[in-house]
């Protein structure tokens, strides 16, 4: 694609961004081109409307995230606890820096200018995987915070050398493993989402604050309480996971920090929707919405009937028969419906609209 190409596919697919009613719906062209060249790279032979796909689908998972932070201030031994923790993984940080070329530490605001250039000249090869690494917001001016950014790695050799060189060293039982063929490096860039995704799983830290504390030598606090947010576009419903670090944390922090959470959504952090930059369904239309108890307790009710009898389709006898057993089951709770053809279109009628048919 040429420069006034790229630009079109921009304007289309912010519009997409609007119809998917997003916080951000304007794009800087350089932030544009960057992620673009990267799928460009990913996806050679993908048509116009896939790209359009691809880029929507990317910088919609994009805004879904933002920093993790702990919730409240934790104590200042937690802090020092935090250090020493880290400090077992200091030894990584001198070999993921000569991978960039460096002795000492990136600036914070450098890192990702550092990992964007990387990626554009990354060879697309092999199996990829996201790598999140921290943004310094407004870094021209004023402390604008800290946010991820994600961007997709290659190891820059396929699944298939890589398992040819498993059966080569398995058939080779008599012979050392150097005589065995070697696969080249992985790229750096895979090879820091690889470290900082083994620090984060054994610390509990995001993996874009492992690769600050890798390339910058951030000073990380590992999580007191912390908060995440989940939109799930697929239930309707909005998720809060709350991580306790320790046992030390009281019962009321914990109280207190939900309910921080539930007063300000923006205090917690937002997890990235789960896909992958190759998923091109848009965003469900299902919208949750309240049900009283007793039509719960009826579709419950009814599909177990259904399972626990082996009946695809119910005869009328077999609706008289299951609006029977529904007021056995919830005597003195629920009564149950005036005939067994008033339960099946109650059925009917909420099964419709679970799946969004009328």
């Amino acid at each position: 694609m040429d420069e006034r190409e790229v630009a079109r596919l921009q304007e289309e697919v912010e519009k997409l961004l609007r119809g998917h009613r997003a916080r951000r719906t304007t794009l800087s062209a350089e932030e544009f081109r960057a992620s673009f060249r990267v799928v460009e790279k990913w996806a050679p032979q993908a048509t116009a409307d896939e790209l359009r796909q691809f880029m929507t689908v990317h910088f919609l998972a994009d805004e879904a995230m933002s920093e993790s932070r702990n919730v409240g201030e934790p104590p200042a031994h937690w802090r020092l606890h935090s250090r020493e923790v880290m400090a077992q993984f200091k030894r990584y940080q001198p070999y993921m820096l000569a991978m960039f070329g460096r002795e000492k530490p990136f600036p914070l605001s450098l890192i990702a200018p550092a990992v964007e250039y990387f990626a554009v000249h990354q060879r697309p090869v092999g199996e990829p995987e996201w790598l999140h690494y921290p943004v310094v917001a407004n870094s021209g001016g004023g402390d604008g915070g800290i946010r991820p950014q994600m961007t997709v790695v290659f190891p820059g050799y396929t699944r298939v050398e890589e398992l040819n060189q498993e059966e080569a060293m398995n058939d080779r039982e008599s012979v050392t493993v150097f005589d065995a063929p070697s696969l080249p490096p992985a790229q750096p860039l895979y090879r820091l989402a690889g470290r900082a995704r083994d620090i984060a799983d054994k610390t509990g830290i995001s993996q874009s604050e492992a690769v600050g504390f890798l390339l910058a030598d951030t000073d990380v606090v590992l999580p007191w309480i912390r908060a995440q947010i989940c939109s799930l576009a697929w239930t309707g419903a909005t998720g809060v996971t709350l991580t306790i670090g320790t046992t030390e944390v009281r019962p009321d922090e914990v109280r207190a920090a939900y309910e921080q959470v539930r007063a300000d959504p923006s205090s917690g952090f937002k997890e990235p929707e789960p896909w992958l930059i190759e998923e091109v369904t848009p965003f469900p239309t299902y919208v949750r919405r309240p049900i009283p108890e007793k039509t719960a307790a009826m579709l419950a009710f009814v599909d177990k009937y259904k399972a626990d009898e082996g009946l695809q389709r119910m005869t009328a006898a077999d609706w008289d028969e299951c609006n029977d057993s529904f007021g056995v089951e919830y005597a003195g709770t629920y009564e149950k419906y005036k005939t067994g053809e008033t339960l099946r279109t109650a059925y009917a009628h909420r099964k419709r609209m679970a799946t969004g048919r009328r």
